[in-house]
C-alpha cells in the first residue's frame, strides 16, 4: 500500500481520514498536536498547508503531521518548501511499538515524499513523552535545544536527565515547589493567565499572544 497524503490549508474541510486514523491511535501514543483541528487553528497565524502523511507496516500505523510552508525567498522553482512541528509538539507516531525496520520503511517513505515537494529543511519538535529517542521522532540530524521536565513517571524521568538538570530539579524541591497534576478542564483558566503573565514578562511578539479561545 502506498502512503497516503492528507492534506488542507486554512478554511478548507479537514479530511475525514485524518480525523479518523487519530480516533484509532491509543490515547497514551499519540497527542493533540497531531489533530487536525488542533492543526487547522494553527493555520491561522502560519501560512501554509497542513499535512498529515501516513501508513500501515507490519500492521502497525505511522503518522507524521506537520505544517507545510513557502519559503519566504526561494529562488528554485522545485525547493521551495519546509516543513516544521505544529506548535508544542510533532513527530512520528504509531498506533502500537514498530520495529526499527518499519521505522526505517515509513522514513524512507516521508523522505521521498520531501524530496518529491521540494521541501529544503524540516523541523521536528521531539515529544519528550512519545519519543524517548530522537530518532524515534524522524530520522533525521539531531541538535537539542531544551529539554523538559514531566512530572511522572518522576524516578524514569529525572534519572534520563543530566547531572546540573537534577541538581536544579532537588533545589526547587527543597524550595517548597509542588508538583500536581490537573485535567486540563479544570487547569486551562489558570494555565491562560500564566501564559498570559509570562508573555508579558518575557516580551513576547504579538505573534505568540494568542486569544483565549
Amino acid at each position: 500500500m502506498a502512503m497516503e497524503t492528507w492534506m488542507f490549508t486554512a478554511g478548507e474541510t479537514i479530511p475525514d481520514r485524518w480525523r479518523a486514523c487519530l480516533e484509532r491511535l491509543p490515547a497514551d501514543r499519540c497527542d493533540i498536536y497531531a489533530d487536525p483541528r488542533y492543526c487547522a487553528t494553527w493555520l491561522e497565524w502560519e501560512e501554509g498547508t497542513a499535512v498529515a502523511l501516513w501508513d500501515t507496516f507490519d500492521g502497525v500505523e505511522f503518522l507524521y503531521c506537520f505544517l507545510l510552508k513557502p519559503l519566504p525567498m526561494a529562488l528554485d522553482a522545485h525547493w521551495r518548501h519546509d516543513a516544521q512541528s505544529f506548535y508544542g509538539y510533532g513527530g512520528i507516531v504509531t498506533s502500537a511499538p514498530a520495529s526499527p525496520e518499519a521505522f526505517a520503511r515509513f522514513n524512507d517513505a516521508v523522505d521521498q515524499w520531501m524530496r518529491a515537494h521540494g521541501v529544503v529543511a524540516e523541523f521536528v519538535r521531539q515529544h519528550p513523552l512519545l519519543h524517548q529517542e530522537p530518532l524515534l521522532a524522524r530520522r533525521a540530524e539531531y541538535r537539542c535545544v531544551r529539554t523538559n521536565v514531566y512530572a511522572t513517571p518522576p524516578a524514569e524521568a529525572i534519572a534520563a536527565l543530566d547531572s546540573a538538570t537534577r541538581r536544579n530539579i532537588a533545589k526547587a524541591m527543597r524550595s517548597g515547589v509542588r508538583i500536581e497534576r490537573w485535567d486540563a478542564s479544570d487547569g486551562i483558566d489558570m494555565f491562560a493567565r500564566l501564559y498570559e503573565r509570562t508573555a508579558v514578562r518575557l516580551g513576547m511578539d504579538a505573534f505568540y499572544r494568542f486569544p483565549r479561545e
